[in-house]
């Protein structure tokens, strides 16, 4: 059994969770680790069942002396660990912007050095970075977190796509150095008159 393999699966599926474009609704409200992590630790339960393997959120070995919690973990019934997962959330402007995007990177190494201190010898360690992407300026500002944001870097690049495709090679650039990395597009979905879409970056370290 590929964990990787599963994590994406999980990933490509988090736009069905919702239904009536609730989804994208929640992802332009701002940047939350925390519900990437709720959905996906959720859509990964099932095939993982399959191999006696389950979810822990905010985990850390028994024993382990360390206020440090891993976003998830994949373990076995001893709850010893197989995998062990970290999520990031920006949004598409943020990946054009060197400055932000550099800093996006810099969490990711530093969640690769927490999962290291977790001291799981032959253990996978993935870390994945979302970010939204909205296909054009909210019609209203309420419950749009980084309403102007999105609005300047749209009428900055004078096309969706083309930001979306700039943030995509900008933070797959980045990322390379730090393991391998697989990206995808997903939609989520339509709302306050704009599509929605997030962009993945999954990055594992080899064993």
């Amino acid at each position: 059994m590929n964990v990787f393999d599963v994590v994406r699966d999980s990933v490509e599926t988090i736009p069905t969770t919702f239904e009536n474009d609730d989804l994208a609704k929640k992802f332009l409200e701002g940047k939350d680790e925390r519900k990437v992590r709720s959905i996906l630790a959720e859509l990964m339960e099932e095939p993982l069942r399959n191999y006696t393997l389950s979810v822990r959120q905010k985990w850390k070995p028994a024993g382990l002396q360390t206020k440090r919690r891993v976003e998830i973990a994949i373990v076995d019934e001893s709850d010893n660990p197989r995998a062990l997962l970290e999520v990031r959330a920006m949004y598409t402007f943020d990946a054009v912007t060197p400055t932000t995007a550099v800093r996006f990177k810099d969490y990711v190494v530093d969640d690769f050095k927490k999962m290291d201190e977790m001291n799981c010898g032959g253990v996978e360690k993935i870390a994945l970075l979302v970010a939204t992407h909205p296909a054009s300026t909210p019609e209203s500002a309420t419950d749009v977190a980084y309403h102007k944001q999105i609005s300047t870097k749209l009428d900055a690049f004078g096309n969706e796509k083309r930001l979306r495709d700039d943030a995509v090679y900008a933070m797959t650039k980045l990322l390379e150095h730090e393991g391998e990395v697989r990206s995808g597009v997903l939609q989520l979905g339509q709302t306050n008159e704009t599509r929605m879409d997030m962009v993945y970056w999954l990055v594992s370290k080899p064993l």
